[in-house]
């Protein structure tokens, strides 16, 4: 197994460039970051964060809440 390129900074042009292999992509300052989905326990403890949350923001008109992935940039 060969050392990570740590030289190379990714843009958000190159993420969106690779292709749609089902894997996790994401950027963070400049570095490409591969994660795997999420497992069961992760995705229930989200969807109730969610439903906790999500009145909440209506509410009070904080804004909106949504689930992942969501291509932003921040």
């Amino acid at each position: 197994m060969g050392m990570p390129d740590t030289a190379t900074k990714w843009t958000r042009e190159m993420v969106l460039a690779l292709p749609d292999d089902g894997k996790r992509y994401e950027l963070f300052d400049g570095e490409l970051l591969v994660s795997p989905a999420p497992n069961l326990v992760h995705q229930l403890a989200l969807a109730r964060l969610y439903d906790a949350l999500a009145p909440f923001v209506r509410a009070h008109r904080l804004g909106e809440t949504l689930w992942s992935p969501a291509d932003l940039s921040l």
